[in-house]
């Protein structure tokens, strides 16, 4: 950190940047193997049996009840 705090700023702009997608990635890439080892999946079946059920809401209501655009 001491040595990017000497950075001129374009290159301490163009690091944090370079840094930024790189945790993206990450963060995606953490994402992606939850959801691919079935972390989620019980959230999905709830989901589905509550729709099966008719305890679902359309996603327009649901906005215009919150006002959200």
């Amino acid at each position: 950190m001491r040595e990017v705090r000497k950075l001129p700023d374009d290159q301490l702009l163009a690091l944090a940047a370079e840094v930024e997608k790189a945790a993206a990635r990450a963060v995606d890439q953490r994402f992606a193997d939850k959801v691919g080892g079935g972390v989620f999946a019980h959230l999905a079946a709830d989901a589905l049996r509550e729709d099966k059920e008719g305890r679902t809401s359309p996603l327009h209501e649901v906005l215009d009840e919150h006002r959200i655009s």
